[in-house]
């Protein structure tokens, strides 16, 4: 389910904790009754899904106080193209 505002997954937040940070995303997501649903390691980004849209609200200010949290966002559904077109004007650069 999607909010009002154009593509905000009302449920679903994006984390990113600080380096050193004293809690996992794991045991944070437990702690604020949300399941990790994907991460990248190397940004130390992390989607967390909550059963509704007020759970994520709540977290969401929690988690802009905690002190091993470096960011929170909302996520956003991106559709896919609804058809493919050929890429005119590239060139592949040339190598060596």
């Amino acid at each position: 389910p999607e909010s009002p505002e154009a593509g905000v997954l009302d449920k679903e937040l994006i984390v990113r904790l600080k380096k050193g940070a004293r809690e996992s995303i794991h045991d944070l997501a437990k702690r604020l009754g949300a399941r990790v649903a994907g991460s990248i390691d190397s940004l130390d980004a992390h989607r967390l899904v909550f059963d509704d849209a007020e759970a994520a609200d709540r977290a969401r200010n929690e988690l802009a106080s905690s002190a091993n949290v470096e960011s929170v966002e909302s996520n956003y559904a991106i559709g896919s193209p609804t058809r493919m077109e050929r890429a005119t004007g590239l060139q592949a650069p040339v190598l060596g």
